[in-house]
């Protein structure tokens, strides 16, 4: 599915480190599950030694935004329609001596999906195709796992699109990222998975991250400890805690420098401030979308 011409790969996950399935008489490996997001918000998923890509929403109903394997659950926020309404689903990847399934076209040792649950995350007005360019905000939503504590945690990230004139554009160049002035972002909310609450929401709104950071890009989101951060710099801007730090690159029609969207967001006084570069730095739109890594050559 994905690797046809009609789609690109935006983003895989796994659900375990892929290993070689051992005999019956040994210890048994858990399933190694490969989920794929592709373009157009779709998504597929595999084993590590299929020839192709098994579908989720063969229909194309749904368009999923990001994608996170926790526990051995696929978590990806969607829409419907033109960004009519929003919602987390939750999917179990499960095989066949996992559970009991009756089906005639259920094949042994492939893996099948089911939808857990679906979570209403809020309700988007109605937006014509035509829309005045003038004070128009928006809400994405993102994922992020913090793999030392195995916590989830959802992002609420709100952006503005703000023009001096009345210019009017389609809604679909504004989300194809073909831009008089790029979106910038106006603040977060943070919320993380709470599963033990039995009854009440699964969500809770986090107001301080402790010693960590999370750092934010187009292409995925992660969470370094303070210390661990910045024990590593011998020089340059020391790491804020409780922050936020994004770098998003988005496609400009005015220049291509306005388009970069690298800041600091402090989840503390919930303020925002520029993110230092290097004087080396051209300011430039970069050749690739910007992502955070941390070197490790040892």
């Amino acid at each position: 599915m994905c690797s046809t011409r009609n789609y690109s790969t935006l983003k895989l996950a796994a659900s375990s480190e892929p290993t070689r399935r051992v005999r019956r008489n040994q210890q048994q490996q858990p399933h190694c599950v490969v989920v794929s997001l592709c373009s157009l918000g779709r998504l597929a998923f595999c084993m590590p030694t299929d020839r192709s890509w098994n579908s989720i929403d063969k229909e194309g109903k749904l368009h999923f935004d990001n994608i996170v394997i926790v526990h051995g659950k696929l978590y990806a926020p969607t829409r419907w329609g033109p960004r009519s309404s929003s919602a987390l689903m939750v999917f179990d990847i499960i095989f066949q001596e996992d559970v009991n399934i009756c089906s005639s076209d259920f094949i042994p040792g492939q893996p099948r999906y089911r939808v857990e649950k679906q979570v209403l995350l809020h309700s988007w007005p109605h937006i014509p195709l035509v829309l005045p360019w003038k004070n128009n905000n928006d809400r994405y939503i993102s994922l992020a796992q913090d793999y030392a504590l195995m916590e989830l945690f959802m992002i609420h990230h709100q952006v503005t699109y703000d023009c001096d004139s009345d210019y009017e554009m389609s809604r679909s160049h504004i989300y194809s990222g073909n831009c008089i002035k790029p979106p910038k972002t106006k603040g977060f909310r943070v919320l993380k998975l709470n599963s033990t609450n039995e009854g009440g929401s699964p969500w809770e709104e986090v107001a301080d991250l402790g010693d960590r950071i999370l750092f934010m890009s187009n292409v995925g989101n992660k969470f370094i400890s303070t210390n661990s951060a910045n024990s590593a710099i011998n020089h340059g801007e020391r790491l804020e805690r409780n922050c936020i730090y994004f770098a998003f690159d988005h496609s400009c029609l005015q220049s291509t420098s306005s388009g970069h969207d690298f800041r600091v967001f402090s989840l503390e006084n919930r303020t925002i401030r520029h993110l230092d570069f290097p004087v080396c730095f051209s300011g430039a739109r970069l050749p690739t979308r910007p992502i955070w890594f941390t070197p490790n050559p040892w």
